[in-house]
């Protein structure tokens, strides 16, 4: 029974770490005059960790933890890009007042050190 206790342990950590990193990640957006439309959008194509809007623009954001930076780079791989422009698709079929506003995917990376990097326009559609 211990492993499953460790693993749980684990996923819990992973977690809370994940949720720190969002709230760093808000904390920045907010400071830099960014408003936060929603954290943690869900809908049935998967979830959006930030939308923000600034002007005209509205950024879709996802926020990764790892221990090292280069790690939460690489975590957001193709399939997860798709799952998110997906569930983004959706969330603009459903807000028609952001028809006309430029949109835009970005990464927020943070790590054990707790540096934040912000990398704008990350991934795109094609």
């Amino acid at each position: 029974m211990a492993p499953n206790i460790n693993r749980h342990n684990e996923g819990l950590k992973a977690w809370q770490k994940g949720l720190s990193a969002e709230q760093a990640a808000i904390k920045y957006f907010t400071k830099t005059g960014w408003m936060i439309l929603q954290h943690r959008a869900r809908n049935q194509a998967g979830e959006i960790d930030l939308v923000l809007q600034k002007q005209n623009l509205i950024v879709f954001a996802e926020v990764k933890h790892r221990r090292k930076l280069t790690d939460a780079a690489y975590a957001i791989r193709p399939s997860q890009q798709r799952k998110i422009i997906q569930a983004a698709e959706i969330m603009l079929a459903n807000k028609p007042e952001w028809t006309f506003c430029d949109l835009r995917f970005d990464a927020v990376l943070t790590d054990n050190s707790n540096r934040l990097i912000h990398i704008p326009d990350c991934f795109r559609v094609i």
